[in-house]
């Protein structure tokens, strides 16, 4: 089975660094998790959106265990962008009151 976890960060972000940090986290990632056979690996950028950078990270996992695998690899992608400065997108509102 495959296990597939895209990633938005920021247009103002440095997208070798957010690979980078990324990377990382799947590699240690796959040192603790048995289920995973292969990966994960850090594809690289899947889209430009409106105000995000995709970035693609996939890996082979035992069957049935890929929700699994994918809940553990985003937990641990949030923190380490969080605690690089790497900004997830999210949408927000202005409101302006005229007087």
């Amino acid at each position: 089975m495959r296990a597939l976890v895209d990633i938005s960060i920021s247009y103002d972000e440095n997208i070798d660094e957010a690979i980078t940090v990324m990377q990382a986290v799947c590699d240690k990632i796959a040192m603790e998790e048995e289920a995973i056979k292969e990966g994960p690996d850090v594809i690289g950028v899947q889209g430009l959106g409106d105000s995000d950078i995709v970035i693609r990270i996939v890996a082979k996992t035992e069957n049935m265990l890929q929700w699994e695998v994918e809940r553990k690899l985003k937990k641990a992608l949030k923190e380490a962008l969080d605690a690089n400065n790497i900004e997830i997108p999210y949408p927000h509102q202005v409101y302006v009151e005229k007087k």
